[in-house]
């Protein structure tokens, strides 16, 4: 038995279910995307890092251009001009809004709708025959984000803007100032759906019990996922403290594990048995806090339905939207501001020497690690851990157990569909750990 289309948008992967000697269901899950960005980039000139690594994955690519800009900076030592780091941050934070909306309109809601349905129904295209209110909504806030960075950046997908050294330009002031004039409108959008969701979560509480209560150790970078200067890598204790620790360490003890029947690979620690969590979840448990007013507002109407920590990863969803306002409350701080940050210099010159760096980056879900070596101004060597690798183990343990669970009479189009959302509470981007 197998079922496709798991990531729906975020590459291609599927599951191979079958029965052991004893009747017992064992679950595969494959993906075979390999495409080689390490092997192609290497002795690429470093100022061409950046297109090259955003193609990796479409609705990732600012991460994946912005990290190999922080890398080839670090590796070089170059310190880029203040204004620039004000933009990256603007741009980032748009990219968060944008990623979650994409998430939450494709690949969410209909798990979130119709859990139970049969996959007919369960698609973008049943649900708007079914609530063209719901979907509309969702699309609204997925149309804003992808404007918001059209506006300061020119595309929505593999912008330009950051350049190692800084930025290509600066975004225009009629940009910045049509975006701010519209977020009220957004931002009431942001919490009246926010409000929804949290509803359609109480709606499905057995299915939110039952999903993803793993044990794994959160990670998560140690600030706000947006900004580029971290001070550390914030993760869980082995005795429930909470410590930090720098790129470099944290790399050094990771080991790759092969994953059967794919070219997927695992991040294990030694001592984390149930593996690593890094994404929605596991910053807000690892913070307490988003740290903006209207955001913590939303976390705590769903402390008093849930508690806290958090668990159960059909929560992360919740928490999409909780992050989606925090990003457009610091939207406006820093649109607020663009009179003092939005002119002046632009980039500075990449020396063609010698280097070597690792850059964290915390996207929409969750941590990115790139390492960039540099010898006479070209690429000699390219590392990248994703948040699917941190994630795998967790989301296995996840498909076992409700590979276990399926069982008596249930159907095998309810089996297949739980399995679904199981994988999808994750947000997995196949592209992205599939090389």
């Amino acid at each position: 038995m197998v079922t496709h289309s798991l990531a729906r948008v975020f590459g291609e992967a599927y599951l191979k279910v079958e029965v052991d000697e004893e009747g017992r269901p064992v679950v595969g899950l494959a993906s075979h995307g390999y495409r080689g960005f390490e092997l192609w980039c290497r002795g690429a000139h470093g100022e061409f890092l950046p297109d090259l690594l955003s193609r990796r994955c479409g609705v990732d690519s600012v991460y994946h251009r912005m990290g190999a800009c922080i890398a080839l900076e670090r590796a070089l030592g170059v310190e880029i001009p203040e204004g620039a780091k004000k933009a990256r941050e603007l741009l980032l934070a748009c990219q968060l809004f944008r990623r979650h909306s994409l998430t939450m309109t494709l690949h969410v809601l209909p798990d979130l709708l119709f859990p139970a349905s049969d996959p007919g129904l369960r698609n973008l295209v049943g649900l708007f025959r079914v609530d063209r209110d719901v979907v509309g909504r969702m699309m609204a806030l997925n149309a804003w984000g992808e404007s918001a960075l059209r506006r300061i950046a020119g595309r929505a997908v593999h912008p330009v803007l950051p350049v190692p050294g800084g930025l290509t330009a600066y975004p225009e002031e009629e940009a910045l100032i049509g975006l701010r004039n519209s977020l009220p409108e957004v931002m009431g959008l942001a919490r009246e759906t926010s409000r929804l969701v949290r509803m359609l979560l109480r709606r499905n509480e057995d299915l939110v019990g039952e999903l993803g209560k793993t044990p794994a150790t959160p990670l998560a970078a140690a600030t706000p996922p947006f900004g580029e200067s971290w001070g550390g890598i914030r993760m869980a204790g082995e005795r429930g403290g909470v410590g930090e620790v720098q790129e470099e360490d944290l790399l050094e003890r990771v080991e790759m594990v092969s994953w059967r029947d794919s070219l997927l690979e695992v991040c294990r620690l030694p001592g984390q048995e149930s593996g690593v969590l890094t994404g929605p979840l596991s910053r807000v448990n690892l913070t307490g806090s988003y740290g903006s007013e209207l955001a913590d507002t939303e976390l705590e109407e769903l402390r008093k339905t849930w508690g806290f920590p958090l668990r159960g990863m059909l929560l992360s969803h919740a928490l999409r939207l909780a992050e989606m306002i925090m990003a457009l409350e610091r939207i406006d701080q820093l649109l607020a501001e663009a009179a003092s940050w939005s002119g002046g210099e632009t980039r500075r010159v990449i020396p063609p020497g010698i280097g070597a760096a690792w850059a964290a980056l915390e996207g929409a879900e969750g941590l990115h690690l790139y390492r960039v070596e540099v010898e006479g101004g070209h690429i000699s060597e390219v590392g990248y851990l994703s948040p699917l690798h941190w994630n795998l183990p967790g989301l296995l343990e996840v498909v076992q157990e409700e590979a276990q669970r399926a069982v008596g009479d249930v159907s095998e189009a309810r089996q297949l569909g739980r399995l679904g959302v199981a994988i999808r509470c994750y947000a997995p981007c196949f592209f992205c750990a599939s090389g």
